[in-house]
């Protein structure tokens, strides 16, 4: 049916991938034909990646928006947490700049 493709990678790319392949246990060859497979039928790569709280990005977005939501609120307490309120409240009596 098809003919053959070859691919030509980076040497550097291509050790870290064959690399990270062995280190996953996974065949080089399913890796690549999984990746061409997921592009042609229009899925992101990107899906399959971690997002947070170990949830990939595919995972996060088939969430209800209220369990989004859930975890947002959870993020933001945390970044509060860490970082504290940058944006404090003006008083009422307040003069803008001049």
């Amino acid at each position: 049916m098809g003919q053959d493709v070859k691919i030509t990678l980076d040497p550097t790319l291509e050790e870290r991938f064959v690399n990270k392949c062995k280190s996953l246990e996974m065949d080089v060859e399913e890796v690549v034909s999984k990746l061409i497979e997921q592009f042609v039928e229009g899925q992101s790569v990107l899906e399959a990646q971690e997002f947070a709280d170990g949830l990939t990005v595919r995972e996060y977005l088939d969430l209800p928006e209220e369990e989004k939501d859930a975890l947002w609120s959870k993020w933001e307490k945390v970044a509060e947490q860490q970082v504290g309120y940058i944006v404090k409240d003006a008083k009422p009596d307040a003069l803008p700049p001049r």
